[in-house]
């Protein structure tokens, strides 16, 4: 898991040998940007790997994985935050740890709607998951 852009620990998935099958898709800004923006490298490899497996459309927990990199790393990708409530549905994730989740995110950038979004459509998915439950404000339920 990243904290921040430039995590010692964090290992890149270039040199993560369960991702060797994956070929990233690196950000193309064309032959002349007008501004390029200095992407950190840790950055780019997450996001080069985000964008392959979209295309490729895959649906694993590696894929989930990636997802928490990505947001991470740019809580304000809508994309990210998209593709990874799709792959809590199809791999059947826990929504009360996607909550706490997107509670920590937003906590820790209050500014960032994506993630207040993915939070609102969490609770909607959540107390149809949880039959005659009430979403507290806290995330309980009664």
């Amino acid at each position: 898991m990243v904290n921040d852009a430039e995590d010692v620990a964090f290992v890149l998935y270039c040199d993560r040998p369960d991702w060797n099958d994956i070929t990233p898709i690196h950000l193309d800004e064309g032959p002349n940007p007008i501004v390029s923006i200095a992407y950190s490298d840790t950055f780019k490899d997450v996001y080069g790997y985000f964008r392959a497996i979209v295309v490729a459309n895959e649906r694993s927990e590696r894929a989930f994985e990636l997802t928490t990199d990505a947001v991470q790393l740019n809580p304000a990708n809508y994309t990210a935050w998209q593709y990874r409530r799709l792959l809590l549905e199809d791999l059947n994730k826990p929504l009360a740890d996607e909550l706490e989740f997107c509670r920590d995110t937003i906590e820790n950038n209050p500014k960032k709607l994506s993630s207040v979004a993915s939070q609102t459509i969490c609770c909607f998915q959540t107390k149809r998951s949880f039959k005659g439950a009430e979403i507290h404000r806290n995330h309980t339920f009664k």
